[in-house]
């Protein structure tokens, strides 16, 4: 059954949280120890992985204590000289459950090259990598040492997303930003499932050239540093790193068809910064916040989350981003009119500490790195608000559909769904698979003993239509005559072998027994559908072929006799009577329908005797001996 619509919405209004007002954000440390981290990780599971410039990925518990190995060790591949290179960039594969597949981005010791590459889990150790598993995905050349861009992230269209700088030095020097021959300053995206070692989204703007390259999904970067998909609403958050007195925040829609000019270097934020050979303004995509350089903001941003925890209200639908130099935090939250408002939500000045990056953990809870320090912070609101919501917003389903609505993401948040107001036996997990019409929703109760109920969510269960076909027989020769078939309700397909448009075709279909299809959506779009088999032969015999069960009645016979008979396919039939003597008496043609047929034949004229009634077909005969008594 096809599903209608599920439209995603980036505001979901929750009861007794006013997330419009800024959060008051507490910053505490999590866990200590590291060095120089620079990205935090999640696989699905309760760990978080830390990712060291210099080469480490080291696993962080729930508990805030750290393995004492390593997850993966590459330091003799990775080249972490100057403040931007290093390995820089980890995510894991959407099926990493399954595959054991994950993602790094480091610049190479030899050269300085970044390169991203695939890594398996050792399958006998969730917290061993196989160093040696190494699969080159793709290499870009880094001409200075800076502006490695580093992060990678796989987008809800389960494409690899990956983050490219304009390759470095001061004032895209190359023009890279701006140059679609060219995969630095830019956002590329690429398809690790298929080819070797990947292959383009058919969808990618530029996809089937070489100039423009096919890789490129956005172009204009200066250097992203660290961009996130809002894991409700799939929309795409980039903090991209300015020159020498703006910072700024891209956002890209859920849904947007790429090809966004992000406008570097013709313009660092809003501001125009080198226009030499740039086009109209109105070909830029320009950012929905900036801020300078001055005092106390900082120097360098590090882009961020949308919380979608499920433990602090207050917090819900804010996306978050911070500056490498001041530590100050700031929140943007969509202003209901298309827009954003930006807020500072902490100046951080006790933890400056060059905060490197935001983390995730798998249930939305959101954490920061301090690079020179080596500690992870987690970000907390001290109100305690438990956060009820559906991503979705109504939504309609056809019978058959599987559509679950998901709630929140809360460590050790109950739950209870309920169906009109009333509580739904045994439904008490994050989400719910709506098999009826109604209006769903969701109580929510966290460890703190706070509630909350979710906005409500209407799924409607349209019946799928009623679809039936005729036409097509039970049984043909391989060399019978096409069928024609008749599909109700009239304007539905027909499938399947020896199928084209309304017509079976024996001989195309070939022996064997064929499933035919026939299915029909309605105006709601949902699909019905019937099917029929039909049995093709390689025919040896009438009594096999065509023609079987003849009888004939009554039998002596006056006037009309009535001859019934079996035909395996829709066929012209010769129905010939022959005297005593063998001579032909009477004879006629007609066409007949597969199944069981019967035929009444006017006898008034022959006399008294013994006749013989032949049926005569394209494969063979079948004789029957009558009486005519006057």
């Amino acid at each position: 059954m096809q599903k209608l619509f599920y439209a995603f919405i980036a505001l979901v209004l929750f009861n007794n949280v006013q997330a419009q007002t800024p959060p008051s954000l507490t910053i505490t440390q999590f866990a200590t120890g590291f060095a120089t981290p620079v990205g935090i990780e999640h696989c699905g599971d309760s760990r978080l992985f830390i990712v060291q410039q210099r080469g480490i990925i080291k696993i962080l518990n729930a508990n805030g204590t750290t393995n004492g190995a390593a997850f993966l060790d590459i330091t003799s591949l990775v080249s972490s000289t100057g403040n931007e290179r290093g390995l820089l960039g980890l995510t894991f594969h959407p099926d990493y459950a399954n595959n054991g597949y994950f993602y790094v981005n480091y610049t190479q010791a030899s050269g300085g090259a970044t390169r991203v590459s695939r890594f398996s889990v050792n399958p006998a150790d969730p917290n061993d990598a196989l160093e040696n598993s190494e699969l080159n995905i793709i290499t870009i050349a880094q001409p200075f040492s800076n502006h490695n861009g580093g992060q990678i992230r796989f987008g809800p269209d389960g494409y690899l997303y990956i983050g490219m700088g304009d390759g470095g030095s001061a004032d895209d020097p190359q023009g890279n930003g701006q140059n679609t021959a060219a995969l630095l300053g830019k956002m590329l995206r690429i398809d690790v499932d298929n080819g070797s070692p990947y292959s383009i989204p058919a969808s990618n703007p530029y996809a089937g050239m070489t100039n423009p390259k096919p890789e490129i999904w956005a172009i204009g970067m200066r250097n992203p540093w660290r961009f996130n998909f809002d894991r409700c609403t799939g929309d795409l958050w980039i903090g991209d790193v300015g020159q020498d007195v703006y910072e700024e925040i891209d956002f890209e829609p859920a849904g947007d068809a790429g090809g966004n000019n992000y406008g570097w270097r013709c313009y660092e934020g809003n501001n125009a910064f080198n226009t030499s050979g740039c086009g109209n303004i109105s070909n830029y995509t320009f950012p929905i916040y900036t801020y300078s350089h001055s005092t106390p903001n900082g120097c360098s941003v590090s882009g961020g989350f949308v919380y979608r925890g499920g433990l602090y209200g207050g917090m819900f639908g804010w996306y978050l981003f911070t500056d490498y130099c001041s530590g100050r935090i700031w929140g943007s939250y969509p202003n209901g009119s298309g827009g954003f408002t930006t807020s500072v939500l902490t100046t951080n000045t006790t933890i400056t500490n060059n905060l490197s990056t935001f983390g995730e953990d798998y249930v939305g809870e959101l954490y920061l790195a301090g690079q020179s320090n080596g500690r992870i912070y987690k970000i907390t609101v001290s109100t305690c608000t438990a956060v009820a919501y559906i991503c979705g917003g109504d939504v309609t389903i056809c019978e058959g559909d599987e559509t679950p609505i998901t709630a929140t993401y809360g460590v050790g948040n109950t739950y209870q769904w309920r169906l009109n107001g009333n509580d739904i036996p045994n439904a008490d997990s994050d989400s719910y698979l709506a098999t009826e019409a109604g209006t769903y929703t969701v109580f929510v109760t966290n460890p703190g003993t706070c509630s909350a109920v979710s906005n409500p969510v209407t799924a409607t269960v349209l019946a799928a239509p009623v679809a039936s076909f005729s036409g097509l027989n039970a049984n043909y020769c391989v060399n019978y005559s096409p069928s024609t078939l008749t599909g109700s309700p009239a304007g539905g397909t027909f499938s399947g072998p020896g199928v084209s448009g309304n017509t079976f075709d024996p001989v195309t279909a070939g022996a064997g027994a064929h499933d035919i299809i026939y299915s029909y959506t309605d105006n709601n779009g949902c699909t019905g559908t019937s099917t029929q088999t039909a049995t093709v032969s390689t025919c040896t015999s009438i009594d096999e072929a065509m023609l079987g069960n003849m009888n004939l009645y009554p039998n002596p016979v006056e006037n009309l006799l009535n001859i019934e008979f079996y035909v395996s396919g829709k066929m012209d039939v010769v129905i010939n009577i022959y005297n005593a003597t063998g001579q032909l008496v009477q004879a006629e043609q007609k066409s007949f329908a597969g199944g069981m047929n019967k035929v009444q034949t006017d006898i008034s004229a022959l006399a008294s005797g013994v006749y013989v009634a032949e049926l005569q077909g394209a494969a063979g005969k079948e004789q029957k001996r009558f009486v005519v008594r006057r």
